[in-house]
């Protein structure tokens, strides 16, 4: 039979949660190159980007958002590459920024040097498609002078390890306000301070592409990375509960799930009930539990967390793999076809973009086959194969099911 569940979804770092504790301002060790900029006329969006050693990645950023901004300040933390040529050539504002462990003290920085009414960020990896950029160009045409920040959907195309995409909600344009920054370290946020200041969060239509995921070995160096600076602010700022989720979510990821487990437990106590990683939390701690062995404690999490998120996809999806280990089939086939029908509102997340469909009728066809309902395992691979074409356990579902056939008839 094809393997029972389908691979948990990879865990992205997200930008969007909201947490109580500021990072310390950073000191800003300029180069001349940055101390007198030339002046640029206001213009209503200003494209901010942090970049270091990002020649391969920049000029399919910066061809992807075309003539879309009147100001482009880019900040190089220390490239030994062409970068800061490639940034010039499409028109760029270049300046230098001493790298200081803090990806929150860059973009503040760039922040800083922009004239515009309105701040839109990206990454060298991001891209715009042809759709997406006329949506973009739209809302730009339409800002008005208000208290307001608008969240786009970032999605993660799919590694070549699990052929996973993720969706990430991100807060990506905001008012050009001194009192709007960037906290935090690593896995930075914008979100709190504009919520600091009243501001009000709409949910654009648009979607921007990351390529930044495909390459194993990268996203290994970037964990790396992230787990050194995470530790250095939670020497700063113990206990933070966004740091406390985030160094519990790349234990996870690195398959420490002892060490990840206290972390996001003592993330929850400490959160409070708006705040937008709460959902996420009881999502991990179960899928920690899940994956120890611990079937009997993930369902309690899974339950405890849909009291508080009832419609929520990721709790949805480990409560059925968990009432699977446990030996409930129905309550596992129940909780499988009520995510299939889930619509839930916009909410900031991080999602499996196959939880919901592939994923989900994999799942059930896994249990359909357990109980002898063949025709329906059949139907729900055969759907879950015309999302995802190339999605490895439908298509070894569908050859052993044809085998049984075979050797039955």
């Amino acid at each position: 039979m094809a393997e029972n569940y389908a691979r948990e979804p990879a865990r992205k770092a997200i930008r969007s949660g909201c947490c109580a504790s500021s990072l310390t301002p950073e000191p800003c060790p300029l180069t001349p190159a940055c101390l007198t900029p030339e002046p640029w006329p206001l213009t209503p969006v200003s494209l901010c980007m942090i970049v270091r050693n990002e020649e391969a990645n920049l000029p399919g950023c910066l061809e992807s958002v075309g003539d879309l901004f009147g100001e482009k300040i880019i900040l190089d933390t220390g490239s030994a590459d062409r970068t800061k040529e490639i940034a010039a050539r499409f028109g760029a504002r270049v300046a230098d920024f001493a790298w200081v462990d803090s990806f929150a003290a860059a973009r503040n920085e760039a922040l800083r040097q922009a004239n515009g009414q309105w701040i839109l960020w990206l990454d060298a990896d991001d891209r715009l498609d042809e759709p997406n950029r006329a949506k973009l160009r739209e809302l730009f045409a339409s800002l008005k002078d208000e208290n307001v920040a608008y969240a786009m959907k970032c999605l993660c195309l799919p590694d070549p390890v699990s052929g996973t995409a993720t969706v990430v909600d991100h807060v990506r344009l905001f008012r050009n306000h001194p009192e709007i920054r960037w906290k935090y370290r690593v896995h930075e946020q914008i979100l709190p301070a504009v919520r600091q200041r009243g501001g009000e969060v709409r949910w654009a239509d648009v979607v921007i592409q990351h390529v930044g995921y495909q390459d194993a070995a990268l996203r290994r160096r970037k964990l790396e990375r992230d787990l050194r600076l995470l530790n250095l602010e939670n020497a700063e700022h113990p206990d933070d509960p966004f740091t406390l989720f985030n160094l519990g979510c790349v234990f996870e990821e690195l398959g420490q799930l002892r060490e990840a487990l206290p972390m996001l437990q003592h993330s929850l106590e400490r959160s409070q009930a708006g705040d937008s990683i709460v959902r996420k939390l009881y999502a991990l701690i179960a899928q920690c539990h899940r994956r120890l062995g611990e079937a009997a404690q993930a369902l309690a999490v899974c339950r405890a967390g849909r009291r508080h998120y009832p419609e929520d996809c990721e709790l949805l999806f480990q409560e059925g793999l968990a009432l699977c280990e446990h030996g409930d089939r129905v309550g596992a086939e129940r909780c499988f076809l009520h995510l299939m029908e889930n619509r839930e509102g916009s909410h900031f997340a991080s999602l499996d973009t196959g939880l919901s469909g592939y994923k989900a009728r994999h799942n059930l066809a896994v249990l359909y086959c357990e109980q002898g309902r063949f025709a329906e395992a059949e139907a729900q691979w055969r759907a879950a194969l015309a999302e995802q074409p190339s999605f490895a356990p439908a298509l070894a579902g569908l050859k052993q099911l044809g085998e049984r056939r075979a050797v039955a008839s």
